[in-house]
């Protein structure tokens, strides 16, 4: 399921990336294009915004000046004498004077200059000649007038014309180059769209792909999800249930709606809650996959009508969007659990039988050689159990073996292990207990043992051999029980009742 996930992630990641790339590379051909584009506005706009303020004052120079302004009234006042077209007259001429000293300050190029400055000598001698005439007395003729005040502008409107084809012609050009730079903005902008749109078009058909893998993925996730005999449940750093599958309602009695009021630890036993939920703070810190078991047993849980079932729970971590999840996959093993207690249990004590004996020596000799520390295993007889069966009776003989093994599972520490070994024999295995302290406890089990059958309608006592296996002296488990046997052999031609070390001289 894991694997899944992680597929789906990375396809997740390859298409973002992929689109991440393609909106860049879009980015930049539009970014390119619109900087040409202002680049051409920006380089036409300076352009056009100087010519067409040159032009303008040269179309007011020549309404000034022409045979609208200045020299219309010139000439009006020449013929008629009038002194309104004199003064309009001399208005005119300081609007020339101040068009032409506005085009001279915008105009750059010195032979533009220098016609500016013809029509400045040109306007300069008819404003002289208009003076002239205005001292001459009114009896000349129109003629004479005329021949006194002639002007020569012939120069001045050739400047005129001059200017005026520049200006013109410079305006055509810089069309013109506005025009060529668009044309190849237009090439680029094609050449980018021929390149993009096959690029494009195998992104879409990749993308088109990763996404139908996801979703058969997504599928196939589901459908191992929904079919899945184990529950499966995610749930988030503090434990609330997120998303269930339906094995995981069937074997608590939940509904998927109630799953998600609830956390792990509402599914433990509660003797397990407080303790799981430290444990699982602690695991989820990091990304990792373990089965969680609790110590010397099974997980514990609790369905909905409070039935105790035995669990087998697999927790793997997972981060999801930044945030930590974990994902429970539990196994209800009652049935097994209850047959694995079958087969390693006396069906009369309740103890361990000999096959689950024989399992746990191992595992103990092994600890105490890994740890450095001492073993002691304790053989225990009933005495003279024969003749309770033969005088009391069968029943009466299963009645001392169970009140034996009680008296046992009382006397020994939690993390001793008890058991039958065969008929009226039993076994302890104490980790940890040395041959002083085992001796001592042996003294002890045969004394309470004793008094304990004194309430019972027969009379029962044990014998009691023990072996140690020391720091400095370890055997193996057949030769461990051997030298225990042999221990309950002296004890037992010593009187009976009696407890007996293997090595009497490790006994303070």
């Amino acid at each position: 399921m894991m694997v899944k996930k992680n597929s789906a992630r990375k396809i997740k990641l390859v298409i973002t990336l992929l689109a991440i790339m393609g909106n860049i590379l879009i980015f930049f051909v539009v970014f390119d294009q619109v900087r040409g584009m202002q680049q051409i506005n920006q380089i036409w706009q300076e352009h056009a915004t100087h010519k067409i303020a040159r032009a303008s004052k040269l179309a007011e120079l020549e309404r000034h000046f022409g045979y609208v302004g200045f020299i219309h009234h010139f000439k009006n006042y020449v013929i008629r004498r009038n002194d309104q077209y004199y003064d309009e007259a001399i208005k005119s001429h300081k609007s020339v004077s101040q068009s032409l000293k506005e085009l001279k300050a915008i105009t750059e190029a010195a032979s533009d200059l220098k016609y500016i400055d013809k029509l400045e000598q040109t306007l300069a001698l008819y404003y002289n000649n208009l003076l002239i005439i205005k001292r001459q007395p009114s009896g000349l003729s129109v003629d004479e007038l005329d021949k006194l005040v002639l002007v020569d502008d012939r120069s001045a409107n050739d400047a005129l014309i001059k200017l005026r084809q520049k200006l013109g012609g410079s305006l055509q050009d810089q069309i013109a180059q506005s025009t060529i730079k668009v044309n190849d903005q237009k090439n680029k902008s094609v050449i980018w769209a021929l390149l993009l749109i096959p690029i494009l078009l195998i992104a879409s058909l990749f993308t088109i792909y990763l996404v139908n893998m996801l979703v058969k993925l997504s599928s196939q996730y589901k459908s191992i999800y929904s079919i899945c005999p184990d529950a499966i449940l995610l749930s988030d750093k503090k434990g609330k249930i997120i998303q269930s599958n339906e094995a995981a309602s069937k074997m608590f009695g939940y509904s998927k709606k109630e799953f998600s009021q609830l956390t792990i630890e509402d599914l433990m036993d509660k003797e397990l809650r407080e303790s799981h939920k430290t444990y699982r703070n602690t695991f989820t810190q990091s990304k990792q996959s373990r089965q969680m078991r609790s110590l010397g047993s099974t997980i514990k849980g609790l369905t909905k009508q409070g039935k105790r079932i035995e669990l087998s729970i697999a927790i793997s971590t997972s981060l999801m969007n930044n945030e930590m999840f974990s994902v429970c996959a539990i196994r209800d093993i009652t049935e097994q659990a209850m047959l694995k207690k079958q087969a390693t249990l006396d069906h009369l004590t309740n103890l361990y039988n000999r096959r689950a004996l024989d399992d746990v020596i191992e595992v103990e000799i092994q600890r105490s050689e890994r740890e450095n520390t001492p073993l002691s295993l304790m053989l225990i007889d009933i005495d003279n159990f024969k003749h309770i069966n033969d005088k009391l009776g069968h029943a009466v003989g299963d009645e001392a073996i169970k009140l034996v093994a009680s008296q046992l599972q009382k006397e020994v520490r939690g993390y001793d292990s008890v058991g039958r070994w065969g008929g009226d024999e039993f076994m302890i295995l104490s980790p940890g207990l040395n041959a002083n302290d085992a001796h001592q406890f042996a003294q002890r089990v045969c004394r309470v043992i004793h008094k304990e059958s004194a309430k019972a309608p027969f009379n029962v006592t044990v014998s009691i051999g023990v072996a140690t296996l020391s720091i400095d002296n370890y055997v193996s488990a057949t030769v461990l029980l051997e030298q225990a046997d042999l221990a309950l052999f002296k004890a037992k031609e010593a009187g009976r009742n009696q407890t007996a070390h293997a090595k009497e001289t490790e006994l303070n």
